[in-house]
C-alpha cells in the first residue's frame, strides 16, 4: 500500500492481528487441555499406573522393618485398576475445583486392604496375647488411615490436592471456566481484523493477502521460537519434584502443551507464507500484464 493513509492503518492492524492470533492459539490449546481425560491419557501413555504400583510396592516393602507388617498385606489389595481409579479420582476432583465446584480429595474405599490389615494385626495380637481393646482398634484404624494416605500421595500425580490446599485451583477457576469464551472472543477479534484488512484494501484486494500473510507469519514465528527453545533445552526436565510418577506426569503435560501450541503456530506460519507467496504471484502477473 503506497498511500500513507492505508499503510499506517494496515501496520497498526497487522500488529494487532499478530497478537490476536497468538492469543487465539494459546486459548485454543488451553481449551483442548481443559478436559480431565486429556491428563489421564497423558498418564496412561507414560504408564504412570505401573510406576505408581512399583513405587508403592517398594514403599511398603521398605516399611516392613518399621511396622512389622509384610508388604503383601498391602500390595495384594492394591492392584493396577484400583490405582488407576484413585489417580482418576484426584484428577477429576481437581477439575471440579477448577470448574468452581467443591471436591472431595479422598482415596476410594478398599475393603480387601482393610480386611488384610485387620486380619494381620488381629493374628499378631492373638499370638502375643494382646487384648483387643480400644487401643487395639485405634491401632488398626490408624494403620488403615496411614495406608490410604500413602496411596493417595502416590496416586495424586498432578498434585491436585496440594494445589487445591494452596488455593491455586480456586484462583484459576474464574479464568478456567471462561476458557471457551476467551477462545471465541480471540477468534472473533482475529476475524474482525482480517475483515478490516479487506475493507481498507477494497480497491486492491491482493494487498490484504500481504498484510494478513505477514501478520500470520510473524505470529507463527513468535510462537514457534520459544517452543523450540523449551523443547531443545528440555527446560521442564529441571522440575524440582523428583518422585517418578509426579515428575513424569508434570513434564509430559508441559511438553504436550508446548508441542500443541507449537503445532498451531506452525500451521499459522505456513498459512502466512502461502498468502505472501500468493501476493507475490499476483503482483508479478500484474507487472507482466502491464509490460505487455
Amino acid at each position: 500500500m503506497k498511500s500513507l493513509k492505508t499503510y499506517i492503518p494496515g501496520l497498526i492492524l497487522s500488529i494487532l492481528l499478530v497478537f490476536s492470533l497468538l492469543g487465539c492459539s494459546a486459548a485454543f490449546v488451553a481449551n483442548s487441555f481443559s478436559d480431565p481425560d486429556r491428563l489421564i491419557r497423558i498418564a496412561d501413555e507414560n504408564e504412570i499406573v505401573t510406576v505408581i504400583k512399583n513405587r508403592l510396592d517398594s514403599y511398603f516393602s521398605g516399611k516392613y522393618n518399621e511396622t512389622g507388617i509384610p508388604a503383601d498385606v498391602y500390595t495384594e489389595a492394591v492392584g493396577r485398576e484400583y490405582i488407576k481409579n484413585t489417580m482418576r479420582g484426584y484428577v477429576y476432583s481437581g477439575f471440579d475445583v477448577l470448574n468452581g465446584n467443591t471436591a472431595d480429595f479422598s482415596v476410594p474405599e478398599n475393603k480387601e486392604l482393610e480386611e488384610n490389615i485387620e486380619a494381620f494385626i488381629g493374628d499378631y495380637a492373638d499370638s502375643i496375647g494382646f487384648t483387643k481393646d480400644e487401643k487395639y482398634e485405634e491401632k488398626v484404624q490408624a494403620t488403615i488411615r496411614s495406608a490410604y494416605r500413602t496411596i493417595g500421595e502416590y496416586c495424586d500425580v498432578f498434585k491436585m490436592e496440594t494445589l487445591e490446599r494452596e488455593g491455586v485451583l480456586a484462583g484459576l477457576s474464574p479464568v478456567f471456566t471462561r476458557i471457551n469464551l476467551i477462545f471465541l472472543i480471540s477468534a472473533a477479534v482475529s476475524a474482525a481484523l482480517i475483515a478490516f484488512f479487506i475493507i481498507i484494501s477494497i480497491k486492491n484486494l491482493s494487498h490484504s493477502l500481504y498484510w494478513i500473510g505477514i501478520s500470520s507469519l510473524v505470529s507463527g514465528i513468535i510462537g514457534i521460537v520459544p517452543c523450540i527453545c523449551l523443547t531443545a533445552t528440555r527446560y521442564f526436565d529441571s522440575f524440582t519434584i523428583k518422585e517418578p510418577q509426579i515428575y513424569t506426569s508434570f513434564t509430559s503435560l508441559m511438553y504436550s502443551i508446548v508441542n500443541q501450541f507449537m503445532l498451531n503456530q506452525i500451521v499459522i506460519a505456513v498459512i502466512g507464507a502461502l498468502l505472501i507467496i500468493r501476493f507475490a504471484v499476483v503482483c508479478k502477473n500484474k507487472k507482466d500484464k502491464a509490460s505487455e
